[in-house]
Formats: C-alpha cells, sequence, structure tokens
C-alpha cells in the first residue's frame, strides 16, 4: 500500500 492510498483513504471524496 503507497501514501497514496492512505491519503485517498483519509480523503473526504472516498470516505465521505
Amino acid at each position: 500500500n503507497f501514501p497514496l492510498d492512505l491519503a485517498a483513504i483519509e480523503s473526504p471524496s472516498i470516505n465521505g
């Protein structure tokens, strides 16, 4: 898992 994935997981766009 890359930091990009972590950022995406915590991203409001995906996390809602």
